[in-house]
């Protein structure tokens, strides 16, 4: 009998550590789909804030927008809409980009723009440094890292 017990014990004490186990392991996932990760380099950084999340802004701290009517390194903001939400733009062509950043060559006025995941970056107008009030304005959205 104190066999049969001691192999009930062990196989309780293996049920636990492995229901232990599998929500550490869930725990974890759902933490880093809601904790975005941290960018910091030479042409953005990120902006933690408890209201709208983190997004990505110039080193400087104005807030960085994507347009959902633009393709993959494509803008279709153009004429008034580009007066608004003017484009992110370098003044060279740069090599050793980080990852997910690149540059484009607009079709309408040659500049050329930053991309992050093939996503045109812009600013708003009405905005200056640590302000973010243009999410979701015209179809413009906070860029998420």
């Amino acid at each position: 009998m104190n066999k049969y017990k001691s192999i009930v014990i062990i196989v309780a004490i293996l049920i636990v550590i492995g229901f232990i186990t599998v929500g550490a392991v869930l725990l974890n996932k759902q933490k880093s789909k809601t904790n975005s990760p941290v960018i910091n380099n030479f042409i953005v950084k990120t902006i933690q804030n408890n209201t709208l999340g983190n997004y990505l802004a110039e080193p400087n701290g104005q807030a960085l927008y994507t347009y959902n009517q633009d393709g993959f390194n494509k803008s279709n903001c153009t004429g008034s809409c580009l007066s608004l939400w003017p484009g992110y733009y370098s003044t060279k062509q740069v090599s050793g980009l980080p990852i997910n950043f690149s540059i484009f060559k607009r079709q309408d006025n040659g500049l050329l723009q930053y991309s992050y995941k093939g996503h045109p970056l812009y600013t708003f107008k009405s905005e200056g440094p640590n302000q973010a009030t243009g999410n979701g304005i015209g179809g413009f959205y906070l860029a998420r890292p």
